[in-house]
C-alpha cells in the first residue's frame, strides 16, 4: 500500500515538474502590485539580467535565476532577494531587503 501511494506521489510531481519545465521568464516582460499596493514592471533578459520599474524609478541592476517553475530574483547587489514561482501566466514571489522589510509581489505576463 505505502508503495502504491509513494509512486502516485512520484508520478504527480514528476508530471507536475515536466508541465512547467518550459515555462521560462527568459526574455518575458511581467507587471503587477507588491503587497504594499506599489507597481512594479520586470524585464527579465536572456543574459539573466534584470531590469526594473518600481515606485522610485527604473533600474538595471538585478538578475535573476530559474530552475523549472522557481525563480530566484536579486537586485541591487542583493540588497533584495526574492524567491518565487512562474506558471504560464502569472510570477508570484515573496521579496525581502536588508532592511528587513517583506512584499509579496503577484505579476502578470505581459
Amino acid at each position: 500500500m505505502k508503495t502504491k501511494i509513494l509512486g502516485s506521489v512520484l508520478l504527480f510531481l514528476t508530471l507536475v515538474t515536466q508541465s512547467y519545465a518550459s515555462i521560462t521568464v527568459r526574455g518575458n516582460h511581467y507587471s503587477g502590485t507588491d503587497s504594499d499596493g506599489d507597481f512594479y514592471e520586470y524585464e527579465f533578459s536572456t543574459s539573466g539580467t534584470l531590469k526594473y520599474t518600481s515606485p522610485s524609478g527604473t533600474y538595471s541592476n538585478g538578475t535573476w535565476q530559474q530552475y523549472k517553475s522557481s525563480i530566484f530574483i536579486e537586485t541591487n547587489g542583493h540588497y533584495k532577494v526574492c524567491i518565487g514561482i512562474v506558471d504560464e501566466t502569472t510570477l508570484e514571489f515573496k521579496c525581502w531587503n536588508k532592511n528587513n522589510q517583506f512584499w509579496m509581489h503577484t505579476l502578470q505576463k505581459k
